[in-house]
């Protein structure tokens, strides 16, 4: 019995990770439909189902940390601290 857990725990994490991949291949669609559209009123829909993805995307994630499926490990205020440097030392190189 206890293989016959371990087994359908795999295939409950597999099943979450491959709704995972296609939450972000949906949202990786949406954006470049975005990207390409000329229509401010198809690019407004698009955009709702766009955000509606995030969500899904964004619940999927919780599920996967919830079940122990998604290892996050936080990041230390250094380290964020870190990249934020970072990103300001881009921004200034772009803009100078």
């Amino acid at each position: 019995m206890s293989e016959f857990k371990e087994l359908a725990k795999l295939n409950e994490k597999e099943g979450f990770t491959d709704i995972l991949i296609l939450e972000k291949h949906i949202l990786s669609v949406y954006a470049t439909v975005i990207e390409e559209s000329t229509s401010e009123g198809f690019r407004a829909v698009v955009n709702k189902h766009l955000n509606e993805a995030v969500s899904d995307q964004f619940s999927v994630f919780l599920q996967m940390t919830d079940r122990g499926f998604y290892k996050v490990e936080t990041a230390k205020e250094e380290q964020v601290q870190q990249v934020r440097e970072s990103y300001k030392q881009t921004l200034k190189e772009i803009n100078d």
